[in-house]
């Protein structure tokens, strides 16, 4: 079995070299998905990051505001 991973900036064709790999019949985890799907309301991760950062982290339908988190964490040099 071979496994590798795909990254890389907006357009440069991580997308396209998915489907060919599917078409081949290869297995595909997208970890943008999983990421979105961990990040739900009322799982660990949605819990965690709000007690350890705040719950004004997220919006008003539970999204986080990832922008507003990354400039809490990379402004503080701890």
């Amino acid at each position: 079995m071979l496994i590798f991973g795909i990254t890389g900036g907006t357009g440069a064709g991580k997308t396209t070299a998915l489907r060919v790999l599917a078409e081949q019949g290869a297995y595909l985890i997208d970890c943008d998905a999983l990421y979105y799907e961990m990040l739900r309301p009322g799982t660990a991760l949605h819990t965690a990051i709000g007690e350890t950062f705040g719950w004004d982290m997220y919006d008003d339908a539970g999204a986080l505001d990832r922008q507003k988190l990354g400039n809490l964490v990379f402004s503080n040099p701890d």
